[in-house]
């Protein structure tokens, strides 16, 4: 038999993945005069575009829609009873996700980056291969994502349970739904279902919703989903399950005891863990962290400082938009530029739940323990004109001030809340004081009003709340 060729290539910059982290550094070194090379498996746009982010949000604005429709009707919209085709909405949620993928590999052929599909495994520091065939780089950024970590009972290899990934590519609208974690991704989804008909029970083992957030955040969220009929239970592991005649009976160990709980399909939602099988790095002496992420500087350099890794599989939140962060900076700092440094303190974080949950900077607990001099204030939604006549007054607008007003947080709750946290990450980025916002004209009749009214609320001086 015939030996098969393999081909020999070389490029200035290869770049391991074609998710949003990879695909931002690919262009941003392609604009910085690199050679540029990027390989992929062929799902350009990566989880966040084909089964996480885009997908998610857009299944997610169906639910709200329904919510909508449903809180409308009381406001004096006629219109008859809103039904679901969840077929039809997955093949038009396809539809988007082909367009993007497509237009993720126009942006890149446009910068002249040279794209791969297939397989890229470093073989040593200046060499990899892509399903056997042999390319050499002078540098290399890694970013190759995650994927959904998976409970040793419940596999997901059984109908019933799903992953994230199985849970938005459902065509059927299950009758019950648990969900094991109490993150951004199950409540998300879980309250998708849960606004299709669906009956919902999230488990959480710490002791509110997002563990991570604000304080007052988290447990707010929580009280706002139940409201909205949601059953949340905190302080709760499942323990055990038995699987059988297409449903799960889970065994839920908490602070009231053991109790059984049966479902017709269950989501396991309790993290994501770096994807790095396949990269090769046993071929290298690179240094890992406790996690079994890649350690890396301030520039996103790994031990191997001509090789790079970002997003998920380095430290810190598995987000699209820090992989993105982190890859267009790495990519300067390639070409040259060895003054960028990646600063962490301004990325956002959010939750698209109803009602949204947008953070970023310290939460109250963590700025106290850093500072000894800490303002904080909220201001709620019901005292606003906008949010009341659009029907959503839920929730408020929470700010953090360190010494000499520096903005050290913000922790949103309430409508919009996704895109309002946009400002006060700029705040933080920038160094802003609490006078920098309040000398700053926001229109009216506007949700960004909410955020200058906390600002006013933490100088001790609101106008449409008594203090």
């Amino acid at each position: 038999m015939a030996e098969v060729e393999t081909m020999t290539s070389q490029t200035e910059f290869l770049v391991i993945g074609g998710g949003p982290g990879g695909y931002h550094a690919a262009i941003r070194a392609a604009q910085r005069g690199l050679d540029v090379t990027c390989v992929d498996e062929g799902s350009w746009g990566g989880v966040c575009l084909h089964w996480g982010c885009i997908p998610s949000k857009g299944l997610i604005g169906l639910g709200k829609m329904m919510d909508e429709v449903t809180a409308w009707n009381e406001r004096g919209l006629s219109t008859g009873e809103a039904t679901v085709d969840l077929p039809a909405t997955q093949k038009w949620k396809q539809g988007q996700i082909n367009q993007l993928s497509n237009g993720v590999q126009h942006l890149l052929k446009g910068r002249g980056v040279d794209i791969r599909e297939g397989t890229a495994r470093l073989e040593d520091e200046n060499t990899a291969t892509i399903d056997g065939d042999e390319i050499t780089f002078e540098q290399c950024l890694i970013a190759t994502g995650s994927e959904p970590i998976q409970l040793p009972h419940l596999p997901f290899e059984e109908p019933t349970i799903l992953s994230s990934r199985d849970a938005l590519e459902l065509e059927t609208i299950p009758d019950s739904l648990a969900v094991i974690g109490g993150g951004f991704i199950g409540l998300e989804i879980g309250q998708l279902y849960h606004q299709l008909g669906t009956d919902v029970t999230v488990v959480e083992m710490m002791d509110r919703p997002i563990p991570t957030a604000d304080e007052d955040l988290g447990n707010e969220l929580q009280r706002q989903l139940t409201k909205r009929g949601l059953t949340i239970h905190t302080g709760t592991k499942a323990a055990d399950a038995d699987i059988r005649n297409d449903q799960a009976t889970l065994t839920l160990e908490g602070p009231k005891g053991d109790e059984e709980l049966t479902t017709e399909k269950v989501l396991v939602a309790v993290g994501r863990t770096p994807r790095l099988d396949t990269v090769g790095l046993d071929n290298l002496d690179i240094d890992t962290t406790e996690n079994g992420r890649i350690a890396v500087d301030d520039q996103m350099r790994t031990s191997i400082p001509h090789i790079f890794a970002i997003g998920d599989i380095a430290p810190g939140p598995a987000l699209a938009h820090k992989a993105s962060y982190e890859g267009m900076h790495a990519a300067a700092v390639a070409a040259g530029n060895d003054h960028v440094v990646v600063d962490h303190r301004a990325i956002p974080w959010f939750c698209y739940t109803t009602p949204e949950v947008g953070s970023v900077g310290l939460t109250e607990n963590e700025a106290n323990e850093r500072y000894d001099d800490v303002t904080s204030a909220r201001f709620p939604f019901a005292a606003l004109g906008k949010a009341k006549m659009s029907g959503h007054t839920e929730g408020w607008v929470k700010v953090i001030a360190g010494p000499d007003e520096e903005i050290l947080g913000t922790h949103i709750i309430g409508p919009d809340a996704t895109n309002l946290i946009a400002e006060p990450a700029l705040a933080i980025e920038m160094g802003a004081t609490l006078t920098d916002v309040a000398e700053t004209v926001h229109a009216h009749p506007t949700l960004a009003e909410a955020f200058l009214e906390a600002i006013e609320a933490a100088q001790g001086h609101p106008i449409h709340i008594n203090k």
